[in-house]
């Protein structure tokens, strides 16, 4: 078993059931867009139907 394997498996009996390139590519989104980690509200998107309520 290789090092990163044992890393792997000592974070998912630590509770964090993602791989290395998982929570590296978690932190990379979250010091891109600002988010405060995996705790943090997700951003909200609303859609509105163009010209209105009336059409």
């Amino acid at each position: 078993m290789g090092l990163k394997q044992l890393e792997n498996a000592a974070k998912k009996l630590a509770g964090d059931e993602r791989t290395r390139g998982q929570a590296m590519a978690d932190t990379l989104v979250d010091r891109v867009t600002g988010r405060g980690g995996a705790d943090a509200t997700r951003p909200r998107v609303e859609a509105k139907e163009a010209g209105g309520l009336g059409g």
